[in-house]
């Protein structure tokens, strides 16, 4: 079973050719400030489009604030890059594109110890093959999504729970593989091009920016009025363990 991530090997032995990891144009970072007090609802998420880089906190009910960031950058740098950068500079970075924005980006950032250097983020584009023989892939090496979907861990869990239905109803290993292809790969690379839509609107340029931050509340309000719900075919999501598991 290859569950190796998004570097998988088990994936290259499976497809030589299969495609390689698709940079989704911003890093990620994070920290957790303490006795920040912000004052609000302890496990809400607050998710904040910057005017330079995208923003995203929630509380703790002792006053901690846990946060992450997502500075964009259009070409795809070298992780070592990355990891040189010291400290305190990568901590002005972070500064450096907060500095305009009525968030409390930059005092979570100046009551954090230490913050994590940026790491690069990908997703998947669609693996042709996912099993061959009696191998087989899950998670994010048959289906990488990009963090901006919140959907990674959730979507590695589902594929456990169809994957074991479906070695349990079906003595044939491949078969098995088969029928856990089919049932997953519809829903998840639906989910892979959420993703990247959803994370679009994090590296927009000026004239994007400003056409995304008039239109976006409007389109949020038409989206959510009443009980409506355009990502519920996400959340509500569920797999009858008891259901047989069929080709």
């Amino acid at each position: 079973m290859g569950a190796d991530g998004i570097r998988s090997v088990v994936r290259t032995l499976i497809d030589p050719t299969a495609p390689r990891p698709r940079y989704v144009g911003f890093l990620n970072t994070a920290g957790y400030a303490r006795g920040l007090n912000l004052g609000i609802e302890p496990g809400v998420n607050h998710l904040v489009f910057g005017k330079r880089c995208f923003f995203g906190y929630v509380g703790h009910p002792n006053g901690d604030v846990w946060w992450f960031a997502n500075p964009p950058r259009r070409e795809e740098p070298d992780p070592a890059e990355l990891a040189a950068v010291p400290a305190d500079v990568w901590r002005a970075q972070l500064r450096e594109l907060f500095r305009d924005d009525d968030v409390p980006a930059l005092a979570a950032i100046d009551n954090t110890e230490q913050i994590t250097t940026g790491w690069v983020t990908y997703d998947m584009p669609s693996v042709p093959a996912w099993h061959r023989g009696r191998t087989v892939l899950v998670g994010d090496a048959a289906h990488a999504v990009s963090p901006s979907a919140g959907q990674g861990a959730s979507l590695a869990i589902e594929d456990a729970v169809v994957l074991g239905r479906a070695l349990r109803d079906q003595s044939d290993p491949a078969a098995a593989f088969g029928t856990f292809e089919a049932a997953r790969r519809p829903r998840v690379e639906q989910i892979v091009t959420q993703g990247r839509r959803n994370g679009s609107g994090k590296t927009a340029g000026p004239i994007g920016r400003v056409l995304r931050d008039a239109t976006m509340p409007l389109a949020m309000k038409a989206m959510f009025r009443g009980d409506r719900d355009p990502f519920r075919w996400i959340w509500d999501h569920r797999t009858d363990w008891d259901e047989t598991a069929t080709t």
